[in-house]
């Protein structure tokens, strides 16, 4: 198959001839360098080439290589003293080049913008053959040795490299090379799949990740280039890749640099990098404190952020508001406005160790209409996918590459705009179990033809190291939830402190706050606090019964407050996730999952409802608090008959509750 035209995407080594290659070698896969018309020297190539290359000759007419030169002389000398006189110059050198294909009908190689001249390596001669490799660096890429890893592992995570490689995958490379701070060059593999991106760019899977360090003898033999590449000899690639295969297999638990055991063994079964390693020696918590990311610790540790932030909730309001951030896809947090819901989603991403990057707030806009205002769209005049200013793709695509991070997003004044409409993708999307969650940015079968693809690919990941929530005020400039979110949101109303709990508190000698974790906790970690049974129900039997006997009034009244199979198993996920021997009991969750889950869909009209909030007709068999004092030993349901209270009220005064 004949080279695309008008593509230079492929870097090619080469040697000068000698003189016995300079008349008798055809001109086959040459470098032939054009001076003034005459021919000044031929090069052989001396690294592998994309199996789709034509046989070719390759033209180049760039003179920056041969500065200098007598080039009045050579112009008017014969060819073979013109390759004399460049071999004095570049006859222990190595050129490096780029070949483009430019010229209408034949398959000359031209190569138009310079020819890179490179020393030669350590036991160079012209049987020396080279293969190569993409080399990466945290200096050349703005990611790190973890990122590199993660990205290798996960084949859904997109890791753009840019560099000028063959795109078949006849011509994958068996692994790739990574340089460290401390210039130690190690290897990844085996590589078993590779993608290339209209925009240039490769990305590599290695579904059994290794890691051997290239050794020195190796190292002196190759040749590095400043382009992003390495050439390794031919007759090292076999050794290599055994010496890989026999290393052992590391994953996302394994620190970079940390593969190997301390003492000494062979160099090609070593991975350990030594700055690495005492950088990370100092940044562990000294002993003692290795508990410091655990459930209760880190409780205590929000708990002791919010007061001394100056912010006054009940333990009880705080363990609620954790309970629900591990175990609901969505939190709403709902009140009166300046009571500190918008704070309290900051301090808790700082009380996990959140950077600004990964605790995003995203302040709603009441324009909103779609998720394009969101996200972004992709721009077909151009086919670049213009990403909206909220930030929200990036840090998402964030997530996607960064599986052990934690990312918290907060929609402020969520309902400014019609939640069902800018995010309807998520509330669908994330009913999905992990692993399914994907968020279309735009039609997939376009993703080969736009430009920035490998920034923004077509289809993201939502994984389980995402957190939502969403802040809202319920006033005349704002819009009422549907049964669709609510469905699939855990509401939750804070307790408004006395104002003199709240001056008490500022009276108080600031307390110190508490040591924020550095590095923030890791997405594994906070899932290890998360019940992992998901299937069977742990509701008891009583409480299945009250649920029925709740449903059931609920239908009859004809309001839209019924409970669905979705709703009881989200209340069972979250009274599996209360930590035992906190404040919040057994039965004052159940109280708020009832409060939360399906009080906030009771609404409707006073011919609706009258028969389950007002007391002058609790006869009737339906009056909603007689069935709370029916159950009485499940709980007291102190937080249910207040929402009731409050909507009886609201019904009789207004004649129907929002």
């Amino acid at each position: 198959m004949k080279y695309k035209e008008k593509t230079n995407d492929y870097w090619v080594l080469a040697r000068l001839t000698d003189d016995i290659e300079y008349h008798s070698t055809p001109p086959s896969h040459m470098i032939v360098y054009f001076f003034n018309g005459k021919t000044v020297f031929q090069a052989r190539r001396i690294s592998n080439l994309p199996k789709e290359y034509p046989d070719t000759t390759f033209y180049a007419t760039d003179t920056e290589c041969l500065r200098g030169l007598n080039h009045t002389f050579m112009s008017t000398q014969d060819e073979v003293s013109a390759q004399r006189e460049i071999e004095n110059v570049l006859g222990d050198k190595v050129l490096l080049f780029l070949p483009f294909r430019g010229r209408e009908g034949n398959d000359n190689m031209d190569w138009k913008t310079g020819v890179q001249v490179l020393p030669a390596p350590t036991g160079f001669s012209k049987e020396s053959r080279y293969r190569v490799l993409p080399l990466l660096s945290s200096h050349d890429h703005d990611m790190t040795e973890e990122e590199l890893r993660t990205s290798l592992l996960n084949p859904a995570t997109f890791l753009h490299i840019e560099r000028k490689l063959s795109p078949s995958p006849e011509d994958m490379p068996p692994f790739i090379l990574w340089k460290r701070p401390s210039e130690e060059i190690v290897i990844y593999g085996p590589i078993t799949d590779m993608r290339h991106t209209p925009a240039g760019g490769y990305n590599y899977t290695a579904s059994s990740l290794k890691c051997i360090p290239l050794p020195d003898g190796v190292l002196q033999k190759s040749v590095p280039t400043p382009v992003g590449v390495i050439f390794l000899p031919e007759d090292e690639m076999d050794t290599l890749s055994e010496a890989l295969q026999d290393a052992p297999v590391i994953s996302l638990l394994t620190p970079a640099g940390e593969d190997a055991p301390k003492e000494e063994i062979p160099a090609v079964q070593a991975c350990a990098d030594t700055t690495d390693t005492a950088a990370r020696k100092a940044e562990q918590p000294p002993a003692g404190e290795e508990g410091s990311h655990d459930e209760a610790a880190f409780l205590s540790r929000f708990a002791s952020h919010v007061r001394a932030s100056g912010y006054v909730y009940s333990e009880e309001d705080l363990i609620n508001f954790h309970v629900a951030m591990k175990s609901s896809t969505l939190v709403i947090l709902s009140g009166m406005s300046g009571t500190g819901k918008s704070k309290i989603v900051s301090l808790y991403g700082e009380s996990l160790g959140l950077t600004e990057k990964e605790l995003r707030m995203i302040p709603v806009r009441p324009s909103w209409t779609d998720d394009t205002d969101i996200l972004g769209y992709l721009d077909t005049t151009t086919m670049l996918y213009r990403a909206a200013d909220t930030g929200l793709v990036d840090t998402l695509r964030d997530a996607s590459r960064n599986p052990d991070r934690l990312y918290l997003i907060c929609f402020d004044e969520m309902n400014l705009a019609r939640v069902e409409h800018y995010f309807s993708q998520f509330l669908s999307v994330l009913e999905n179990p992990c692993g399914k969650r994907f968020l279309q940015l735009y039609n997939p079968e376009l993703e080969c033809r736009v430009y920035n693809a490998t920034e923004y690919p077509a289809r993201i990941e939502l994984s389980d190291n995402l957190l939502f929530v969403g802040t809202v005020n319920l006033d005349e400039s704002t819009f009422h939830f549907s049964d669709k979110v609510l469905d699939r949101a855990n509401v939750i109303r804070f307790h408004r402190c006395s104002f003199a709990e709240f001056k008490a508190c500022s009276l108080e000698t600031p307390e110190e706050k508490a040591l924020l974790p550095s590095p923030p906790v890791p997405a594994s970690q906070y899932l290890s606090f998360r019940n992992p049974e998901k299937r069977a129900l742990s509701l008891s039997d009583e409480e299945i019964s009250f649920l029925s006997e709740l449903d059931m009034r609920l239908d009859a009244s004809r309001a839209d407050g019924g409970i669905g199979f979705r709703i009881l198993r989200q209340i069972d996920d979250y009274l599996k996730n209360v930590p035992e021997g906190t404040a919040l009991t057994h039965g004052e969750a159940f109280d708020l999952q009832i409060a939360q889950r399906i009080l906030t869909k009771v609404r409707g009209s006073r011919e609706q409802l009258q028969d389950l909030l007002e007391a002058s007709r609790k006869d009737n068999g339906k009056y909603l608090p007689d069935l709370l004092d029916q159950y009485r030993d499940l709980s007291d349901f102190a937080e249910c008959r207040s929402i009731l209270a409050h909507k009886g009220g609201e019904l009789i005064e207004y004649g129907y509750i929002l």
